[in-house]
């Protein structure tokens, strides 16, 4: 797991790293993803229904834009228990083919979710794609 730092937009941090020997669920999310709006309450219960503390389910926001917009978003969806990060700066996640700022998570579409092991690997991901756009 890379060391690095996520912003909680409840004010504190976490730094990935802390999470070795966990198995996390990493999920990639923006607000103008129309998608996102359907799978952040889904992931939102998956966080919820796991008693037993086996899966690290955090949701990561990588909008550009102001911090009080995120907070909108997830006060809207009524998302209050799911662990929401933001990375503003694209520290944590990469859309672009340089990944200037060295980000560990590739980001091929969004929303995209990783699995990562204990060991810090990604082992999975899913893309949820537009299939409007897949045939043009």
């Amino acid at each position: 797991m890379p060391s690095v730092r996520l912003f909680g937009l409840d004010g504190g941090t976490i730094d990935l790293q802390s999470l070795c020997g966990k198995l996390v669920l990493l999920n990639f999310w923006t607000s103008w993803c129309a998608a996102c709006r359907t799978e952040l309450p889904a992931l939102e219960r998956l966080h919820d229904d796991d008693r037993r503390g086996s899966l690290h389910v955090l949701a990561v926001s990588e909008d550009r834009g102001s911090r009080a917009s995120v907070e909108r978003f997830v006060r809207d969806l009524k998302i209050a228990t799911l662990p929401v990060y933001w990375d503003p700066n694209g520290y944590v996640g990469y859309s672009d083919g340089v990944n200037s700022r060295s980000a560990p998570f590739a980001l091929y579409g969004m929303p995209i979710t990783n699995l990562v092991a204990g060991s810090g690997r990604v082992i999975g991901y899913i893309l949820v794609f537009r299939l409007a756009n897949q045939f043009k």
